[in-house]
């Protein structure tokens, strides 16, 4: 999660969900939102090392 209350589900892309907007208008559990998150984050990368990646965020932008 990021200082700015975004549930990153993963580094390399940019796929978020805001909870802290969540947390604020108290439409669901904070508890479910997590779950929910957590089910759709892949299961595994695939990352092909012979091309060049390009890292949107390093781990210390994300509040990690």
């Amino acid at each position: 999660m990021t200082v700015l209350g975004k549930r990153l589900l993963c580094l390399k892309y940019e796929h978020n969900v805001d909870l802290k907007a969540v947390i604020r208008e108290q439409l669901e559990p904070v508890k479910q939102v997590i779950r929910d998150v957590t089910r759709i984050n892949p299961e595994r990368y695939y990352f092909n090392l012979a091309q060049k990646v390009k890292i949107p965020r390093f781990m210390n932008t994300t509040g990690s």
